[in-house]
């Protein structure tokens, strides 16, 4: 007979190989992140041009790959604005110019 410990083991095991337990992690994460960002009455200091420039490009690769919520992570913890910056916005402002490989990303 199976006991509790072999069920999570196996439960543990399963969520791991799809994918899935990063993936519920992650949520959480962002989910905590949330929660303590509304809850705090702190004002958060002004993010200097280049970390923010530097935050949006991160954000832009992560929600390329498909990283939502390490996206949402992100967010939460540089202050930065939910809405990304708009991609030819970015490219202007760091000098980058999309060739025939980029434009389509």
């Amino acid at each position: 007979m199976a006991t509790k410990f072999d069920l999570l083991n196996a439960v543990n095991e399963s969520l791991t190989r799809s994918g899935k337990l990063n993936k519920l992690k992650a949520e959480m994460r962002a989910e905590v992140m949330k929660v303590l960002d509304s809850s705090s009455s702190v004002t958060k200091p002004e993010i200097p041009k280049e970390t923010y420039l530097a935050c949006e490009l991160v954000r832009d690769f992560l929600l390329w790959n498909g990283f939502q919520y390490t996206a949402s992570t992100l967010v939460a913890e540089t202050g930065i604005p939910k809405e990304p910056m708009r991609r030819d916005t970015l490219n202007a402002e760091l000098g980058v110019i999309d060739g025939k490989n980029t434009s389509d990303m």
